[in-house]
């Protein structure tokens, strides 16, 4: 199998955007729209850069399932 990825499309207004493909070629996650292709860009080496940190707001006051 592949490795995850990200791809870098043009909306139907002209802007950029990004998908993150998974393993089985599956979208898993959209990017807002930029009006520069450079920012969308920064915007992948932003996420490519670091680990995420699951921060779970729907358990605020409730026990987990």
């Amino acid at each position: 199998m592949g490795e995850m990825k990200a791809v870098v499309k043009r909306s139907k207004n002209d802007q950029f955007y990004f998908v993150i493909v998974a393993n089985n070629g599956e979208t898993i996650a959209a990017s807002e729209t930029y009006t520069q292709k450079h920012n969308a860009l920064h915007a992948i080496n932003l996420l490519s850069e670091h680990t995420f940190v699951v921060e779970d707001e729907t358990l605020q006051g409730k026990e987990a399932d």
